[in-house]
């Protein structure tokens, strides 16, 4: 396995999102404005940490219930 090193590149992806579409081997690239009224980035950010997603979708984890079947203890299917 081979792997290369870039040393000094000048071209980077600064304001720039690279897209890569495997199905047609193709490279495309979009240039991006910093949005002054950004909530992250912009000049007065109002988001400063990340949210908890799986709290803010209910996903945190339920007790374990159990039921019995003939077989013995087992758990239940988890609820969706």
């Amino acid at each position: 396995m081979n792997s290369v090193i870039i040393r000094g590149a000048e071209d980077t992806l600064v304001n720039r999102l690279l897209l890569f579409d495997a199905w047609h081997m193709r490279f495309r690239e979009l240039k991006l404005r910093k949005n002054p009224q950004c909530p992250i980035c912009g000049a007065n950010p109002t988001v400063r940490e990340l949210i908890d997603y799986e709290e803010f979708c209910g996903l945190r984890s339920q007790p374990k219930q159990r039921h019995h079947n003939r077989k013995g203890w087992k758990r239940s299917p988890p609820v969706t």
